[in-house]
């Protein structure tokens, strides 16, 4: 089959041609849109790990400070009742 003058229609090999580059091309943003979302999944989650690890931190400090006030009365219990045992 030849062509009309003036090349009107583009030759099938051309065609092919440009269908697999869209394809390759449409793999590629697909392949690029998926990595994006799982850097947004892992980010999401390191942030979820890292918020959780403050508020456990948070609550500990919070239950030490208040156990120093009785480990310190704790301690002047002990001393004492050492220094009354303790022959003079």
């Amino acid at each position: 089959m030849q062509l009309p003058p003036g090349n009107w229609f583009a030759p099938p090999g051309s065609i092919r041609e440009a269908v697999a580059e869209a394809t390759k091309l449409s793999e590629v943003v697909a392949s690029s849109r998926a990595q994006e979302q799982e850097r947004h999944r892992i980010a999401r989650e390191l942030r979820d790990d890292v918020v959780q690890r403050l508020a456990l931190l948070s609550l500990e400090r919070e239950g030490v400070q208040e156990d120093i006030p009785n480990v310190a009365w704790e301690l002047r219990t002990r001393a004492k009742q050492t220094s009354r045992a303790q022959p003079r």
